[in-house]
């Protein structure tokens, strides 16, 4: 799909990934099972799209256990029971396509800002706080 794509849109400028990347087969995920999924998608896009500026956002399936995620307010961002693990491993794999201060506000709480262009701020946000199913 990212070939065709590649090959069919040569003049693409952005590309906003909107997470959600791990499989939905609940019973086999953990938080390794997730992060690869990611890293995979991220490797292909990076192959087919090396130019390309990449904008991302977390789905409420890259958190293990699914749905769930917490504020660094809550837990402590080094507690294995929260998702600073989670936030710490994303944001070394999505690194090549973040400025470093946009990755240390990742780093946070899986949210960040940046200016991108003149005129374009790119404003990553963590909705998953609010989702229904976050405990």
């Amino acid at each position: 799909m990212l070939r065709q794509i590649a090959e069919k849109h040569p003049d693409i400028k952005m590309i906003y990934m909107t997470g959600d990347n791990p499989t939905h087969d609940l019973w086999r995920q953990t938080l390794l099972h997730n992060t690869e999924h990611t890293r995979a998608i991220v490797e292909d896009v990076a192959q087919y799209f090396p130019d390309v500026n990449v904008y991302v956002s977390l789905g409420n399936h890259e958190s293990h256990p699914t749905d769930q995620y917490v504020d660094t307010a809550v837990v402590a961002r080094n507690n294995p029971l929260g998702t600073g693990p989670l936030y710490d491993t994303l944001a070394d794999i999505y690194s090549a396509w973040m400025p470093s201060g946009a990755i240390d506000q990742f780093r946070e709480n899986g949210f960040y800002s940046w200016l991108a262009y003149p005129g374009l701020r790119i404003i990553g946000i963590n909705s998953n706080f609010h989702y229904g199913n976050n405990l």
